[in-house]
């Protein structure tokens, strides 16, 4: 019978000392004021750990089809234990919709008091994948002349009018993306000599004079809108006797 009882004595302390080591999480009171938190992207798919009050940055690329839906939980540090706090984000967080989001757990630190563990998720931008135009001008009757490096266009006074002025011309692998006219993309345009400036749809009396001719073009044909970027470029144009 004592053998019976010793035998099972025996068998109970080798069950109690499997659950411990196991787990790792016996009778001994933790420290509070020791915790870390694990972030954690959907069922164990992604974690981020964070050691200390304060924060941590993830960043993740503009994805029109991921989204990211945290949760957290905090463990002692000294035995790896969950102490049974945890939590998760209010909202889903939409890899289309760039911006900064926070996930914030509020944890007991004991006599510390109650500190943040923030997990800060950043989406990018949408990478711009649009191209850049070449540039071109027609002279559209001026005479084009090189001057310290810049290009100037010269009309004769009693050969031009204000509604004539180079025309705009973008081109892309070689080939004109866009059909212009003259005035086309025209945004302002500015008489260096009197420093007056003049805004399409309206023009500059016909003077003499230097003029700087500001374009700006992203009026694409509807299917081109993704292909190509906006176009923002100057010209000096001069008309004289």
């Amino acid at each position: 019978m004592k053998r019976k009882i010793t035998v099972m004595l025996c068998m109970l302390l080798c069950m109690v000392c499997g659950i411990t080591m196991v787990t790792g999480c016996g009778p001994k009171e933790p420290d509070y004021t020791r915790k870390y938190v694990i972030f954690s992207n959907g069922i164990g798919k992604e974690k981020v750990r964070l050691d200390y009050p304060g924060a941590i940055d993830v960043y993740y690329d503009y994805d029109e089809n991921k989204g990211y839906d945290f949760t957290y939980t905090v463990y002692y540090e000294e035995n790896d234990c969950a102490t049974g706090e945890w939590g998760q984000s209010y909202i889903k967080i939409y890899a289309n919709k760039p911006g900064t989001y926070h996930i914030v757990a509020n944890v007991n630190l004991g006599e510390r008091g109650r500190m943040d563990y923030v997990l800060r998720v950043h989406i990018r931008e949408k990478p711009d994948l649009r191209v850049e135009p070449e540039v071109r001008f027609d002279a559209n009757g001026a005479t084009v002349e090189e001057r310290d490096g810049k290009t100037v266009y010269v009309y004769k006074y009693e050969e031009w009018n204000s509604f004539q002025w180079p025309i705009l011309r973008l081109l892309y692998n070689g080939k004109e993306i866009v059909q212009l006219k003259s005035c086309d993309g025209i945004k302002s345009i500015t008489n260096l000599e009197t420093n007056t400036v003049t805004w399409y749809p309206h023009f500059p009396n016909e003077e003499i004079g230097t003029y700087k001719v500001y374009y700006v073009f992203s009026e694409y044909a509807k299917e081109d809108m993704d292909k190509y970027k906006r176009v923002e470029t100057d010209i000096i144009v001069e008309v004289r006797n």
